[in-house]
């Protein structure tokens, strides 16, 4: 009887513990689905949506829209939001955007218990169009949340679905994960791998859905809940540049910001289809991940480390056990099984120092004669 009752009690600690689950960790959504049927808001404080909607087309779509009847109070399309009642728009930027986009909406003013219709309106009169395309989830709460709150959710969606937000990325616990303003010259293709149960978020293969996301990081073991690892790129070319003194190196570089993932390692794959070059490689080359773990992107010497790639399977080349930092940047390079990196210091005029020349050599057999 004893063991029955343990077990009883386990079981319905499992259960509270799913029903807490919610996105960005913050209760009481009214509605949390992929369903895209019309439904029922009861009445509150105020109204947040937050969703992900795959649009397809370039005219002015609905996002969703609330009222009653064939009557719309409030409308999100993919050009602005409008509360019809009180008469107020605000227009987006006109961005080019990517086919998966995140919107985000929330005020004070009470919805008095309408109908949400999610990808439409039933206010034929309204010039825009039927969302052409799917929602793929949305969150709705019934009160308006605080900006914090606001991000937590943002940022559950995005994580789940690879999009780039401009804001920082928090997890479940309000921590930040991504820091907008200190990775503001790594704003573009923002992904990540997570585990946040509140938020029952368990990625273990991120990428950006966005065009051009060259790389595929894969965790190697299932991430306790807390840990995380995002990236994002400075959008550059996805080229390598050649210098007869410092070798070939891509041009697009990234930045890592890990939490709580020491002792943690990943795979990353990249994919050569997005190489801007015929031949890539020379005879007698191999790729390389090149990690500065510094964060500065200066790659020196003597904290450079080297990741060779472990094997070219198709169109994807394969880097094994990357030990991510808390703040790396790293980039690819081309390079023979043996190769030098180079960092040169010029003299400095005003203090009087001397310059210096570091070298080091990667590959081959030890020791090395420099000539």
């Amino acid at each position: 009887m004893k063991q029955r009752y343990l077990i009883t009690a386990v079981l319905f600690a499992l259960v509270l513990s799913s029903a807490a689950q919610t996105p960005g960790g913050v209760g009481e959504p009214e509605i949390w689905t992929h369903d895209t049927a019309s439904v029922r808001i009861a009445p509150g404080t105020g109204l947040t949506y937050v969703g992900v909607s795959r649009v397809l087309g370039s005219e002015e779509q609905t996002i969703w829209s609330l009222g009653s009847g064939k009557s719309t109070t409030r409308i999100q399309t993919t050009d602005r939001a409008a509360d019809l009642g009180h008469g107020t728009f605000m227009n987006y930027v006109k961005d080019s955007l990517p086919e998966v986009r995140l919107y985000s909406y929330t005020t004070s003013l009470g919805n008095n218990g309408q109908t949400l219709h999610i990808g439409r309106t039933p206010n034929a009169k309204l010039p825009v169009r039927n969302l052409e395309g799917n929602t793929e989830e949305y969150v709705v709460y019934n009160r308006q949340l605080s900006d914090v709150e606001r991000q937590r959710v943002e940022s559950c969606l995005a994580l789940k679905y690879g999009i780039s937000l401009r804001s920082s990325y928090l997890n479940s616990r309000g921590a930040v994960i991504w820091n907008a303003y200190t990775n503001k010259a790594y704003s573009h293709r923002i992904a990540g791998i997570i585990s946040d149960s509140l938020s029952a978020l368990h990625i273990g293969k991120g990428r950006s859905c966005e065009e051009g996301a060259f790389l595929t990081v894969y965790a190697r073991k299932r991430l306790d809940d807390g840990q995380s690892l995002m990236w994002g790129d400075d959008n550059g070319r996805l080229a390598f540049a050649t210098s007869k003194a410092y070798g070939k190196w891509l041009v697009r570089r990234w930045r890592t910001s890990a939490t709580n993932m020491a002792g943690t390692e990943v795979d990353l794959v990249a994919d050569s289809r997005q190489l801007r070059q015929i031949q890539p490689l020379s005879d007698g080359e191999s790729y390389y991940l090149a990690v500065d773990p510094t964060g500065t992107g200066q790659f020196s010497v003597k904290t450079l480390q080297y990741y060779k790639a472990k094997k070219i399977s198709g169109d994807s080349i394969v880097f094994q056990n990357i030990k991510p930092g808390r703040k790396d940047v790293f980039t690819l390079r081309a390079a023979k099984d043996m190769f030098t990196t180079i960092e040169v210091r010029q003299p400095g005029e005003k203090n009087g120092s001397t310059g210096s020349l570091d070298v080091r050599v990667t590959g081959g057999v030890p020791p090395y004669r420099i000539k």
